[in-house]
């Protein structure tokens, strides 16, 4: 009889310990993200724009998987890493969580229009999602950058 509580406790403690490697967390602009942290530990590139602002990651300990969505000034313009080329939509990985935050666009669906500019970073380490506002008056634009 004493087995079985024992059994449950100990997966709980299993299930409990897997959760808190997948953490999330959320900043105002580029400047709370690197006060916190979150640049310097990689959580966040180094290479947003200074504009950046509404911050969403989450990341997982264990595995280095993360996701990241951010809005920044599109007058400012989004550089592209040098290690990130434009793929098609099909090229794209998918992201390693579930975040009811995240846009049900990225990675895109088989066929229709898509939103984004994608590209693939670091031989398929990383994948950006950029939105594609190019002759359109946006008052912001918006990325998605995830480590499958």
């Amino acid at each position: 009889m004493l087995l079985r509580p024992l059994g449950v406790a100990a997966a709980l403690v299993v299930t409990c310990t897997a959760c808190a490697e997948q953490q999330e967390a959320s900043y105002a602009d580029l400047a709370a993200a690197d006060r916190a942290g979150a640049i310097q530990r990689g959580w966040i590139p180094d290479w947003l724009p200074k504009s950046a602002r509404g911050l969403r990651e989450v990341h997982n300990l264990d595995t280095n998987q993360s996701v990241l969505a951010f809005r920044y000034d599109p007058s400012g313009q989004l550089t592209v890493p040098n290690n990130c080329s434009q793929v098609l939509p099909s090229e794209v990985a998918p992201i390693p969580f579930a975040m009811s935050w995240w846009p049900s666009d990225v990675p895109p669906s088989k066929g229709g229009a898509h939103r984004h500019a994608f590209f693939m970073c670091g031989r398929a380490h990383a994948f950006l999602a950029v939105s594609a506002t190019e002759g359109e008056a946006y008052s912001e634009g918006e990325a998605y950058y995830w480590r499958p």
